[in-house]
């Protein structure tokens, strides 16, 4: 009877030691293929620093990553939403006016609409830098915003812009055509009343020569007529600059608003993914036309000269049509008016992130 129980506690022993063996196996054939999954979507990041939209949509896994990716149009595929979250909080508790009631305290602003005269000592621009010194401060982050177009060749040029995660823009537009079926690539329209070949260079390999670039400039279309100098199969230069269609009346020929330079180019109801705004006041008198227009815009990059009394107004447009400024930089490389200026970046978001 004792040899019995022994052989049956020995049988039971080898039962037990093998179960706990074949667990052991399975555990760490388990970790094995989980640590091998995590290498190779820590080489996708690594390689694009965020998951291509295509391969968010067909990963049913990153449904944690959704509200950023939603509220983004498919822009932001990485970021969390705890910490989406938290972005949202930061913008509905951002003070964008530290000098009190903007629209009723008008100490800093020109009462005239005509920016001409920003450089006289009651125009506009001598108190602009104190109004932007106290309001409509940077209210978003973008994880991997970089500047581009910086260089100093000992002349004053145009001054840099800031892009918001430029490695996103290509793969979201790439979903974009996937989605469409259409010829609905990245495009990027960049409108300089002054020498823009830095920026269109520095910019054009950051999206290694993928987007179509149109660049609205006269200076830059001059100086390549004389130089012969070709920027690139993307990129079409143009001869014509920026006017608002209440400057239609004043008969230019070299100025076409928005609307007629879409219909020009063919590119009504497109995504433009970057739309640079550099024309030396013409904001004022265009900005409403952009809003308006038949067309898409996902990142806005504009200089604002002086602050004129449709300051205010100009920042709440941007707001109601879902745009929220990631960067903000002063014009400081004219010293007899430093400050006056300012480089604002805006992205596009979708309203569900502007609800409290």
């Amino acid at each position: 009877m004792t040899m019995t129980l022994l052989v049956l506690k020995q049988s039971d022993y080898r039962i037990i030691k093998r179960s706990i063996l074949c667990f052991l196996v399975i555990l760490l054939s388990y970790h094995y293929i989980n640590t091998m999954h995590l290498l190779s979507e820590y080489e996708l990041s690594s390689s694009s620093s965020s998951i291509s939209p295509s391969n968010f949509l067909r990963k049913p896994r990153y449904y944690q990553y959704s509200k950023a990716f939603d509220q983004s149009f498919g822009f932001f595929t990485d970021i969390s939403n705890q910490d989406w979250e938290k972005y949202s909080e930061r913008f509905q508790n951002h003070d964008r006016y530290l000098d009190g009631d903007v629209r009723k305290n008008r100490i800093h602003l020109d009462s005239s609409d005509d920016i001409g005269r920003r450089g006289e000592e009651d125009g506009a621009s001598t108190k602009a830098h104190l109004f932007y010194q106290n309001n409509y401060d940077a209210e978003f982050t973008c994880p991997h915003e970089i500047q581009v177009g910086a260089h100093f060749d000992g002349r004053l040029g145009v001054t840099p812009k800031w892009l918001c995660d430029p490695h996103r823009i290509l793969p979201m537009s790439q979903l974009r055509q996937e989605q469409s079926g259409q010829n609905n690539g990245c495009l990027v329209y960049i409108f300089s009343e002054e020498d823009s070949k830095q920026f269109v260079d520095d910019l054009n390999r950051l999206l290694d020569q993928q987007c179509e670039i149109h660049v609205f400039s006269r200076y830059l279309y001059n100086l390549i007529y004389v130089t012969k100098r070709s920027l690139g199969r993307n990129i079409h230069v143009h001869k014509w600059g920026l006017e608002g269609e209440s400057d239609i009346e004043k008969g230019r020929r070299d100025y076409l608003t928005i609307r007629e330079t879409l219909d020009e180019l063919n590119h009504v109801g497109r995504v433009i993914d970057i739309l640079s705004i550099d024309c030396e006041g013409c904001e004022w008198r265009t900005y409403m036309d952009v809003l308006n227009a038949d067309v898409i815009v996902t990142q806005l990059l504009i200089e604002l000269h002086g602050a004129p009394y449709q300051v205010n107004d100009f920042f709440l447009e941007m707001r109601r049509n879902g745009f929220v400024v990631f960067h903000k930089e002063s014009n400081t490389v004219d010293n007899t008016q430093g400050g006056q200026n300012q480089e604002y970046s805006f992205l596009r978001l979708s309203k569900d992130f502007f609800k409290r």
